[in-house]
């Protein structure tokens, strides 16, 4: 449909595709490989050329589509934090890679090169 095809990494048999519908779906391999707009969610709005442009999701239970206010779609894409000279500059600065988890409702990043340690958003008093 020459629009982005995203996998999810934890699951490589599931799938969020823009159908031949004009709208982004969650999906299994089977359903984006038949292109029939079947799936777990939707967005509502149609013609997006990205799925985090929709403002309106809704989630499919096996019998009907209800509107999910909750779910959302945020890219996340790798963050890199470099220019630490301190004692834990080591361990602060590095790659740090999205992981299919939030964290306080916000993406939760693993660096790359040890993934004991994590940047995550976190609230005041936490």
């Amino acid at each position: 449909n020459d629009h982005v095809l995203y996998q999810k990494r934890s699951d490589p048999d599931m799938y969020l595709c823009r159908t031949h519908y004009v709208y982004w779906v969650v999906s299994d391999n089977t359903s984006k490989a038949a292109n029939n707009g079947a799936g777990w969610a939707c967005c509502a709005e149609t013609e997006l050329p990205l799925p985090t442009l929709a403002k309106t999701w809704k989630e499919y239970d096996g019998e009907s589509w209800a509107v999910t206010p909750a779910l959302s779609v945020v890219q996340a894409t790798a963050v890199v934090i470099s220019g630490a000279k301190g004692p834990a500059a080591s361990v602060i600065n590095g790659v740090y890679v999205p992981v299919d988890e939030l964290y306080n409702d916000h993406v939760l990043y693993q660096k790359r090169s040890d993934p004991d340690w994590y940047l995550c958003y976190v609230k005041q008093g936490d």
